[in-house]
């Protein structure tokens, strides 16, 4: 998630940009080139409520392709 959609308690819906692909994907639509983000967030300084993300997102012609990738807590 990124850190403006996890401000808005996960209100991803109101936004338009790459974060947007899992919550609201005609939200992305905004973007002129290919984009690319990764993102961690770490709760309580424990790797159990970690959370780690990464969306990728490109328009062609007047389609657009985005894959995202969420993980939350950490591998046993």
């Amino acid at each position: 998630m990124g850190a403006r959609i996890g401000a808005l308690a996960n209100a991803g819906a109101s936004t338009s940009d790459l974060w947007n692909i899992s919550g609201n994907p005609a939200g992305f639509t905004n973007i002129t080139s290919f984009s690319a983000s990764i993102g961690y967030e770490s709760r309580f300084t424990n790797k159990a409520f970690s959370t780690q993300s990464a969306v990728m997102g490109f328009p062609v012609k007047s389609n657009y392709f985005g894959l995202s990738f969420i993980a939350f807590g950490s591998q046993p």
